[in-house]
């Protein structure tokens, strides 16, 4: 563990102007061991800015998807991951940048914690202007994204599920490779929140710990054209998200508690939290009986009318 290295993957769209800063960000850090580029079908000169700081640096590389096709941050990660060959990997958008403690508490609890998959820290935001500003701060908390307490792996699933207890970013988790074999990759169809559907399966499937919470370790830059800003498409991937993951834990062998714990976020989320859940039970059997047809749907049914 002494020479503790990190493969950090960097999707790229469109963010010329931004990208040379992060790869200069990361490329410095002691933990570092790569850096891979993922170009994902820029339309303006980001692939040439990719190119000549993979020229300058002998462990910055750089990929396209076949066909130079642009499908998406998810997919984008997935290739990094896919290509990564340290053991330890860490995400930064090409927007965003590393501050120089980023892999410091990382890098500490992997080596005390064997069993760890993974360690996240706080995130702060930084705003272009002040449009930038108030549109992030009417829909987030403050400028740091993080947990505000430091919460066991065992409860971190919960935790994030209901909410009251903040969330981490991207830019901010550190994971052990198998960790993407307990839960898999980010989802390619969620253009939105693929993140955040990944985290949630993570927190069950690993063991994730709380790094650096209080300090920031990266930055975040928030400009107009940051996809948090499309409010409807968030909110719309956002009702995909919880469907899919609730349709993803019933193929589990998961504890009924913990399946219902799915089915009830995605009720709150999609109809409400004051709505039927008897009728949203059913919708959801309607639309796809046969997951019900197990013992969960027999106790459900059990929960909803005997209870």
């Amino acid at each position: 563990m002494s020479d503790f290295k990190v493969s950090i993957v960097i999707p790229v769209f469109n963010a010329a102007a931004y990208v040379e800063e992060a790869v200069e960000s990361a490329i410095s850090l002691p933990e570092t061991g790569e850096i891979l580029l993922i170009d994902d079908g820029s339309t303006d000169n980001s692939l040439d800015v990719c190119k000549k700081l993979s020229e300058i640096h002998n462990n910055v590389f750089l990929y396209q998807h076949p066909g130079v096709k642009n499908l998406g941050a998810a997919a984008s990660r997935n290739l990094g991951i896919q290509k990564a060959k340290y053991d330890y990997i860490s995400f930064l958008d090409a927007d965003d940048y590393y501050l120089s403690n980023r892999f410091s508490a990382d890098k500490e609890i992997f080596l005390t914690r064997p069993e760890a998959d993974g360690v996240y820290g706080c995130n702060l935001a930084i705003f272009e202007d002040e449009r930038a500003r108030q549109k992030f701060l009417s829909r987030y908390p403050g400028e740091k994204t993080t947990l505000t307490e430091m919460i066991s792996p065992d409860k971190l699933f919960k935790a994030l599920l209901y909410g009251g207890y903040g969330r981490f970013h991207t830019s901010a988790i550190t994971l052990h490779k198998r960790a993407f074999e307990k839960s898999g990759f980010f989802n390619t169809k969620i253009r939105y929140v693929e993140d955040t559907e990944l985290w949630l399966k993570l927190s069950i499937k690993t063991k994730l710990y709380p790094g650096s919470i209080d300090n920031p370790v990266s930055i975040r830059r928030v400009h107009d054209t940051n996809s948090i800003h499309q409010i409807q498409k968030v909110d719309e991937y956002t009702k995909i998200m919880y469907q899919q993951l609730f349709d993803w834990a019933l193929k589990q062998n998961f504890s009924f508690e913990i399946k219902n714990d799915f089915f009830i976020a995605l009720h709150r989320f999609v109809s409400g939290e004051n709505s039927n859940p008897r009728k949203y039970f059913w919708s959801n059997v309607k639309r796809n009986p046969l997951p019900f047809i197990s013992l969960f749907g027999i106790k459900k049914i059990h929960q909803l009318y005997f209870k």
